[in-house]
């Protein structure tokens, strides 16, 4: 098969010539995928060259346009054989010959509140006032601003929380409630929009998830991190801009940090992924042998490093705090998230399969629960530079995304 690939303005035509079969169906997923990736929401497709088409396409042409449909774009077919109209009929999917394929309206111009532009290094895009009086009171559990103490946590009290669409969360913490057995699988953790994500250490990649159902929203219990109640004041939506090809976590958390006008904020970001860099833990804080945990070459058995950039061409929940400065609230709980001159950060992030992030006006929670559709979270880190000569690793960097912020009471 021949695919043919003309893109421009956020709109592409991707031209497929051959049998669109089962061999087929990985290139032109990647293709379709990378189209979108970088930053095209109006896909025109031309199947006049395709001869035939298998369940295996056919899969692959309704998968992408569920996908249009849920990220405000349009997916429509402006030309196609006989043959592949007669199958597609055949297969009930008549719904993708359509005019209006994708949602039956163009992609929303406007939006009900204020905005205005707002520009970094590298990456420009609008800021959104949601409910500028909005603000996050955040209290640590567990002397989360001291030095991480392993043994400490193993015994530590856990604390349990509730954590609906209004509190925000992350640290060290198990999901659950009232588990006499927390401990051995206190692991980092988020909460965001009624979303709650855990990586357990007692196995490779034991990533857990609990989303709001109804009144019913998720339970955990912290031993260590960061609660906060409130609600966002401002959405922040940004794209590359320039010659660069993304944007670092810390030049996003300044623009935040100037955008909020408060010493502090916390936040959570939906994000088009092109590396994460950080570590987990990968042993139980109670297995013996915790309190070297930071001495060498004890690390490489307790915590998983990034030794190169992570998770390319994914999308991200990311849950943190930032500070420009050198609070003595936030000052154990947070390390400096870049170059010097960087704010000062704490952030975690969980990683899904690559879904964009869809135009028009962006509420957290249904924004956020959005990415457990496809049940199954790829991994959690705690995100950390490596801003080692020669040998590091850098930072988590991004194409684009959206970030709910408001300025972070203690």
């Amino acid at each position: 098969m021949e695919i043919d690939i003309q893109a421009g303005a956020g709109a592409a035509t991707l031209t497929l010539r051959g049998r669109l079969d089962a061999a087929w169906s990985g290139p032109v997923t990647e293709a379709l995928q990378k189209t979108v990736r970088e930053g095209c929401l109006d896909l025109r497709l031309e199947l006049a060259g395709v001869s035939y088409i298998s369940s295996a396409g056919i899969r692959i042409l309704l998968s992408q346009w569920k996908e249009m449909r849920r990220a405000q774009g349009r997916m429509s077919i402006t030309s196609i054989s006989t043959e592949v109209e007669r199958i597609l009929k055949l297969a009930g999917l008549g719904m993708l010959l359509e005019a209006s394929v994708s949602t039956g309206a163009t992609r929303p111009t406007a939006i009900d509140s204020k905005t205005q532009s707002w520009s970094g290094p590298g990456f420009a895009g609008e800021i959104e006032e949601l409910s500028p009086q909005a603000r996050w009171r955040g209290r640590l559990v567990g002397g989360a601003n001291a030095p991480i103490n392993l043994p400490a946590l193993a015994s530590a009290r856990l604390e349990d929380v509730s954590l609906p669409a209004s509190t925000l969360a992350l640290g060290f913490g198990v999901l659950g409630h009232l588990d006499a057995e927390g401990a051995p699988r206190l692991g980092e953790f988020l909460a965001a929009g009624g979303c709650a994500v855990h990586l357990s250490p007692t196995g490779e990649n034991q990533t857990d998830y609990a989303v709001t159902e109804g009144s019913l929203a998720p339970e955990a219990r912290l031993a260590q991190g960061l609660v906060a109640e409130g609600g966002f004041a401002r959405l922040g939506k940004f794209e590359v801009a320039g010659e660069v090809t993304s944007v670092t976590l810390s030049d996003l958390a300044a623009g935040l940090l100037a955008a909020a006008g408060s010493p502090q904020i916390a936040f959570a970001a939906v994000v088009e992924v092109a590396a994460l860099v950080g570590a987990c833990l990968r042993r139980p804080p109670g297995a013996p042998g915790a309190e070297n945990v930071f001495g060498f070459p004890a690390v490489r058995d307790w915590l998983t490093f990034t030794a190169e950039p992570a998770y390319p061409n994914t999308t991200a929940l990311i849950v943190g705090v930032a500070t420009l400065a050198d609070s003595a609230a936030l000052a154990g709980f947070t390390r400096p998230g870049g170059p010097a001159g960087a704010p000062r950060l704490h952030a975690h992030a969980a990683v899904f399969h690559f879904r964009p992030i869809r135009h028009g006006k962006l509420a957290p929670a249904e924004t956020i629960t959005g990415l457990f559709d496809a049940g199954r979270v790829l991994g959690v880190l705690h995100l950390l530079p490596d801003l080692r000569p020669e040998l590091g690793a850098g930072e988590s960097r991004f194409h684009r995304g959206a970030c709910w912020f408001s300025p972070l009471d203690l």
